[in-house]
């Protein structure tokens, strides 16, 4: 039925994540209830081949484990956007480490509907770690043209990300983590590589409170 509505993507709601144990017998994995993971990978490739190489599919949470089998994720908690970082639980969450052991995975920043708390941090987070945008505006009940203040800064974003489309958007270009930068506190940036060329970009502002812009240098 999805697919007759002419979707460009079909997405997958939480199913990428949330491994827990399952003690239902009646499944294939049986009395192993930490086998369910190994039988949701069969399905997640069933799945993908269903609509075709044509349409995307996509699929919540972050998990290695899930992501392999999907063209997408959108990246839910673990790091993946700025509010993560108010939780008891930041100084355990690397965005850094997944990008770099997994620069493959295509993600997107989840859970960003609207001008909430710390949205513009959100977006700019976004760009410094290569995820694509979820602009899903009060969850696809509104067009972002009735939120300018949110359309002019996703534009701008994506302006940049067309300038520096070798590093962002070319599937030979890899997060990478080569050079160690003097940072004040807080401060993060992200570092890409494709072939000999090479591209740092971080906010230029410090602070959650403030607007954050953004240099990107290619180096020699």
């Amino acid at each position: 039925m999805k697919l007759a509505q002419g979707a460009d993507s079909i997405f997958f709601d939480q199913i990428g994540g949330k491994i827990c144990l399952c003690f239902n017998k009646e499944h294939k994995h049986g009395l192993r209830p930490d086998d369910e993971l190994f039988y949701r990978r069969e399905n997640l490739a069933k799945l993908r081949k269903l609509p075709g190489k044509d349409i995307a599919t996509g699929i919540e949470c972050t998990a290695d484990a899930t992501a392999a089998f999907v063209d997408y994720i959108h990246g839910c908690e673990l790091g993946n956007y700025v509010r993560c970082t108010e939780y008891d639980a930041a100084d355990t969450l690397f965005p850094e480490m997944f990008r770099r052991t997994f620069p493959e995975v295509i993600m997107t920043n989840r859970l960003l509907h609207d001008c909430r708390k710390h949205w513009k941090e959100d977006l700019n987070f976004a760009f410094v770690f290569g995820n694509r945008f979820d602009v899903a505006v009060y969850r696809s009940r509104a067009d972002i043209e009735q939120i300018p203040e949110y359309a002019q800064h996703v534009g701008k974003l994506l302006t940049l990300k067309k300038q520096y489309a070798e590093f962002l958007y070319d599937r030979q270009a890899k997060f990478v983590c080569d050079d160690e930068l003097s940072l004040p506190d807080g401060g993060i940036y992200a570092e890409y590589k494709n072939g000999g060329k090479k591209m740092f970009a971080f906010p230029t502002g410090r602070k959650k409170t403030s607007p954050l812009t953004f240099s990107a240098i290619p180096s020699p």
